[in-house]
């Protein structure tokens, strides 16, 4: 094989893991590397590459080895590693993973001076380009980031969504969810038909509301949703009507784009048990990147301010373009986000739309954020949202498990 065969090739299958499900990705990269010390130049430099800007599961992989009980200082393919690993992005992408990096390297009983002058070096870089790319900092002279107005979420409580369960007919609300200004979107008009459907099981969807749908989508000039999206939208147990809803809306043409899989992106990957209250009892930051060849080189930031005094007027989702260099990207560029569950075998997502602020039962001692329901009580959601029932704390986490992991993702509007 020639050299230019050979640099080919490489690429091809370069190209083809990348394009894995991050899981099978990760997975493979740390079989790949699973005897750090008896890999190659080569393995490495090929990992880097399909890793791309997901440095983190290399950071992850290299504190594992040397944290093993005979690992006391750098070998030669751990030190190669380190060399050649953005720690920066690492800080930026999971602060966690590169703080873990550093408590191992500080536990190796045996470091050489040119190994701790490297390390000195990747820590020096960090610090100071992360001075200057800090979340809702302005530097003064030449500044290598680019950082832009923040954008609100129209984040609602459950409970104000009441008003679209009164209607004794599915058609009004449509009309309803076509005439009120807060959606502007085809993604929040279907999750409102979404969750009223998840509510009211009696409610049927034909042919002819699918119509009705494209007849709104066409007059308001609004753009298909991702196939992704709607594929993965969560179906309660036995709620048929949002089976066949989502049957019809990938049926008709002119809803659903299938060939989009580059249109969307996700913020890093939070465990479960405690999510609902790290959500809205603190301020968190989220990094993410959209995978669209138009925003190349974006970065966008999810900030989220915690409700403050038990309000939930006090909780706000916000999203900006955040870069460390200028970039040209669509000036009317809108995203719709939702929340996603990794339960072990697929993903589950959960709309956002109409259930982005915490909700609470009328004794204000039991919160809930996000959409749940109740497998043996359908109805106890709506009391709920209507502020007439009392709801356990247990119950408030029903679909946030220890062991399920979740994350944010954004769709290009």
């Amino acid at each position: 094989m020639s050299a230019l065969q050979s640099r080919e090739f490489y690429s091809l299958v370069v190209k083809k893991v990348s394009s894995f499900d991050y899981l099978a990705r990760d997975a493979f990269i740390f079989d790949y590397l699973s005897d750090l010390p008896k890999s190659t130049f080569r393995q490495i430099d090929f990992c880097l590459a399909i890793a791309n800007n997901d440095v983190q599961i290399l950071v992850e992989l290299l504190s594992e080895h040397l944290e093993q009980e005979d690992c006391v200082c750098f070998d030669e393919m751990s030190r190669y590693l380190f060399k050649n690993l953005d720690m920066c992005l690492c800080y930026e992408n999971a602060p966690g993973t590169h703080k873990k990096l550093l408590e191992v390297l500080g536990n190796l009983e045996n470091i050489e001076k040119d190994d701790y002058i490297l390390v000195l070096e990747k820590l020096e870089k960090t610090t100071v380009q992360n001075k200057s790319v800090q979340l809702g900092v302005t530097t003064s002279g030449k500044s290598t980031s680019t950082q832009c107005d923040m954008c609100d979420l129209k984040t609602f409580t459950l409970a104000s969504f009441s008003q679209y369960l009164v209607p004794a007919s599915l058609d009004d609300v449509i009309d309803m969810l076509a005439a009120t200004e807060i959606v502007d979107n085809l993604y929040q008009f279907i999750d409102g038909i979404w969750l009223r459907l998840c509510q009211c099981r009696k409610d049927t969807v034909n042919i002819s509301v699918i119509q009705k749908i494209v007849g709104i989508k066409r007059v308001k000039g609004w753009k298909p949703i991702n196939y992704d999206y709607l594929d993965r939208l969560l179906v309660p147990q036995n709620a048929l009507n949002c089976s066949d809803f989502k049957y019809h809306l990938k049926s008709i043409g002119g809803l659903v784009i299938k060939n989009t899989a580059i249109s969307w992106g996700s913020t890093n990957q939070l465990y479960g048990g405690d999510f609902v209250e790290d959500i809205y009892k603190s301020d968190k930051d989220f990094l993410f990147k959209i995978n669209n060849p138009t925003l190349s080189g974006v970065r966008f930031v999810l900030s989220i301010t915690s409700m403050k005094n038990e309000n939930p007027d006090t909780f706000s989702i916000k999203w900006t373009v955040f870069s460390k260099t200028n970039v040209n990207y669509p000036s009317n560029l809108k995203l719709h986000f939702a929340l996603e569950r990794w339960n072990g075998s697929s993903w589950t997502l959960f709309p956002i739309s109409w259930s982005g602020k915490p909700t609470c039962d009328q004794t204000k001692r039991h919160w809930a954020w996000g959409y749940f329901y109740s497998k043996s009580y359908p109805d106890r959601l709506i009391k709920l949202m209507k502020g007439k029932e009392k709801l356990s704390f247990s119950e408030s986490k029903a679909y946030i498990c220890h062991e399920y992991r979740y994350r944010f993702v954004a769709f290009v509007v």
